[in-house]
């Protein structure tokens, strides 16, 4: 039980998995699967099942999810906002720098949610050339954050 309790299990848990151990060792004694051949004791014999049935248990189980209901969202924390907008404004700062082909490429992807593909058709290019340019462009914006003093790295 103790073993159950320290691993992620409640006290249900517990007494389910005792009862399947003691069913599965009466069906291996009823079988001729165990047998008092030196190799250890009865109890050793028990905790091992216990064990590694628990962690098959612990493997199948879902993780615990909490849906809200439909629409609902947690709300963020004043601080939470605070940042977000201090994000928002410092990546506009920084979007405005770029060359203007870059600030298209970046609108594009980001914000018109354009495939890497349809943005490529839209310059005339490639998709490795538009993939490689959106790389060196978002590359261009975290060196731009990470050297100014006022965010540095804190920004994200």
């Amino acid at each position: 039980m103790r073993h159950v309790l320290k691993n992620s299990g409640t006290r249900e848990d517990g007494e389910e998995l005792y009862q399947d151990v003691v069913f599965e060792i009466y069906l291996n004694i009823k079988r001729g699967r165990y047998g008092e051949d030196g190799r250890g004791t009865f109890e050793g014999y028990f905790w091992t099942i216990a064990k590694r049935r628990w962690i098959d248990k612990l493997r199948k189980r879902k993780p615990d999810v909490y849906e809200l209901p439909s629409g609902e969202e947690i709300p963020d924390t004043p601080e939470d906002e605070y940042l977000k907008n201090e994000r928002i404004l410092a990546i506009r700062k920084y979007l405005e720098q770029l060359l203007p082909d870059e600030q298209e490429y970046i609108r594009l992807y980001y914000f018109a949610k354009k495939s890497i593909q349809a943005i490529a058709d839209y310059f005339g290019t490639t998709y490795g050339s538009a993939q490689q340019k959106l790389n060196k462009i978002r590359k261009k914006l975290r060196k731009m954050i990470a050297d100014d003093p006022e965010f540095g790295t804190s920004l994200f």
